[in-house]
């Protein structure tokens, strides 16, 4: 539950003002969770958490991109008041360590087209856009990804 509550707010602090505020009000950390339990299950896909006085601040997760031979970072997420500093810079470190620890030479990532504070963060450590795009039409919107590459070795 404690990963589902951050990557809920984590959405609804970070796309706020990308996504429709409906979508991101109509969030539910529950239904969230059955997901996560799902995903945990899976053992090619590897999450860490990092706490904060017994608190979980944040995750990520990493594992083979199902679209191309780079291993993927799925997802990185912590809480806006999270209180340590480099909590994103470790967690991603975390996770390319292991990518290139399975054998992946590169890695890719895609994040919210529009979400200039989480590309500019990435950039900084070293991933490039890449050109990949992708496209998803919801009810109301159209979200749109771009993808982030960068080698591990």
């Amino acid at each position: 539950m404690a990963i589902a509550g951050i990557h809920v707010r984590g959405w609804q602090w970070a796309y706020r003002g990308l996504l429709p505020d409906a979508v991101l009000d109509g969030l539910v950390a529950r239904e969230r969770e059955k997901e996560w339990q799902r995903w945990l299950q899976d053992e090619t896909v590897h999450t860490w958490v990092v706490e904060e006085g017994g608190r979980v601040i944040g995750f990520v997760s990493c594992g083979p991109s199902s679209d191309d031979l780079a291993g993927e970072i799925f997802t990185i997420y912590r809480e806006r008041d999270a209180g340590v500093p480099g909590v994103g810079h470790a967690l991603l470190a975390h996770a390319m360590n292991d990518l290139a620890s399975r054998g992946f030479g590169e890695a890719v990532l895609w994040v919210l087209e529009g979400n200039v504070r989480a590309r500019r963060f990435y950039e900084r450590e070293g991933w490039a856009a890449d050109g990949g795009r992708k496209e998803e039409e919801r009810i109301d919107y159209v979200r749109c990804d771009v993808r982030y590459r960068k080698r591990l070795v």
